[in-house]
């Protein structure tokens, strides 16, 4: 099933390639991601989805909580 999320973080270079590698090392698949930048602020909007069932959607939540930069997410 998938899972969508808004991320908001201050913006900087390489928030979409550390996201990915998290969501990647807690064996998700990106469903689709979209970035809107609104002044110093990028708003991530991703679905993902767990195939193989290794990880639960509170276990990533909790990877990306410690992402540099990141000021709030909700599913």
């Amino acid at each position: 099933m998938p899972i969508k999320l808004h991320l908001v973080f201050r913006d900087r270079v390489g928030i979409v390639a550390d996201l990915s590698r998290r969501i990647a090392d807690r064996m998700f698949n990106i469903v689709s991601m979209e970035v809107d930048r609104v002044n110093d602020l990028a708003h991530v909007y991703v679905e993902v989805e767990n195939r193989e069932g290794h990880a639960s959607p509170e276990d990533l939540m909790r990877s990306l909580a410690d992402i540099p930069g990141l000021s709030s997410s909700r599913p």
